[in-house]
């Protein structure tokens, strides 16, 4: 059975928030906000600590409202450090901006 946390990245400034649901093989991490320059270090940390001992971490940016050049470096950082512990990293993507800014940088296929 899946079981949720609350880990809210929010604080002076920072506009983002994460829920990470854990099952026995994946983490989920549900974004909401903003992910910029002001908030990747937290959530660098959040995603440390879901892919402990999980083979497959799914990061949703459905209900992402902005992300800048910082937060699609984190998720490329983050996707490579997995592939090489053996695990594997799905983004999910379906707002408008989000979908423009990955092809703007050509990232659809992360």
């Amino acid at each position: 059975m899946p079981s949720s946390t609350l880990d809210e990245i929010q604080g002076a400034g920072l506009k983002l928030s994460c829920v990470v649901t854990h099952t026995a093989q994946s983490a989920r991490l549900t974004l909401s906000g903003e992910l910029d320059l002001a908030s990747v270090a937290e959530l660098d940390g959040a995603l440390h600590r879901a892919v402990r001992a999980r083979e497959l971490v799914i990061v949703d940016l459905r209900r992402l409202e902005f992300i800048d050049c910082a937060g699609v470096h984190l998720l490329i950082r983050a996707d490579r450090r997995i592939t090489r512990a053996g695990g594997r990293m799905v983004v999910v993507r379906a707002g408008e901006q989000v979908g423009w800014f990955f092809s703007l940088v050509r990232l659809e296929q992360l």
